[in-house]
This record gives structure tokens, sequence and C-alpha cells, in this order.
């Protein structure tokens, strides 16, 4: 009953959310996990973030220190490419 407490919160929290095992594989995560990776969430349990490709079916390259888009204006999406400097997106740290 304590899991399915737990699922039930991750899957109504408006922001993205997942849970991992200790090797990096999904074990769970919400709609707006799902939206941001266009899979749905059977599709991601199980994978881990290399199972992943960009739209053009590119694999998505990894980098030591990135900055993911949260404006969605950039086109180098899932990444920031600084788009939302002149879409005007600003955060409570601007």
């Amino acid at each position: 009953n304590q899991r399915q407490r737990l699922l039930t919160l991750v899957h109504t929290i408006p922001d993205l959310v997942w849970l991992k095992d200790l090797n990096g594989a999904y074990l769970a995560c919400n709609p707006a996990f799902e939206r941001f990776f266009g899979a749905m969430e059977t599709a991601i349990i199980g994978k881990s973030d290399y199972d992943f490709v960009d739209a053009d079916g590119n694999v998505i390259e990894t980098k030591e220190n990135f900055s993911l888009c949260r404006c969605g204006h950039s086109k180098e999406k899932p990444f920031c490419d600084g788009s939302h400097r002149e879409a005007g997106f600003k955060t409570t740290a601007d």
C-alpha cells in the first residue's frame, strides 16, 4: 500500500519526477516526464538515459555539465541553447 501511495504522489506532481535504481534504470516516472522524453512510462521503465535518442534518431550526447531547456524554445532540446534570452523567458534567478 505504501508503494501505491508513492506512485500516486509521483503521478500527480506537475513537475518532472522519476525514480531510478542503483544502476540508473528507471523504475517509475510521472506524466510530465513521459512528455519530456516523448515516451510512455511502460517504454521508459527498465531503461537508462543512454537508451534514449533525440528526434532525429541520434544518441543524445552526454556531457559532464549541461543545462536542460525549460523555456521550450531551444533548437537543441532537451538541452538549453540560450534561446530563452530572445524569448524573454525569466526565472526567479534572472
